[in-house]
């Protein structure tokens, strides 16, 4: 297993600290990516303790790129910073391919490849 684990999400959006639905970017070498490493290898991801810490520094991570949380008045900027959140969130945890840390991100981040499929 990888010591580390990568964030990525749009730039744009983490430099205006809103980040609208980022998406995490499928190449390192796009420009406008912003990655964050996580380190994990001194973690036991199979007790439950190590995948919370994990969790947590995922989500610590997901919060360098995805800037500051907006002020509560501000409804639409809410809604892009929570968006940018949970897609970087999901989408390490779901890179992680761990069931423990995916259960304690509330199941979210699982693979979807029936969902990603032609079928209908």
């Amino acid at each position: 297993m990888s010591t580390k684990l990568t964030l990525t999400a749009l730039a744009a959006f983490a430099a205006l600290g809103l980040a609208a639905s980022a998406h995490a970017a499928g190449s390192s070498n796009d420009p406008d990516a912003v990655s964050v490493k996580v380190s994990i290898g001194d973690l036991n991801l199979g007790s439950t303790i190590g995948a919370k810490t994990a969790l947590q520094r995922i989500r610590h991570a997901a919060k360098d790129i995805c800037g500051e949380a907006p002020d509560p008045r501000a409804i639409e900027m809410g809604r892009q910073y929570a968006g940018c959140m949970d897609d970087t969130v999901n989408r390490a945890v779901a890179s992680l391919d761990n069931p423990t840390v995916t259960a304690l991100n509330g199941g979210h981040g699982q693979a979807t490849t029936v969902l990603a499929s032609n079928a209908r």
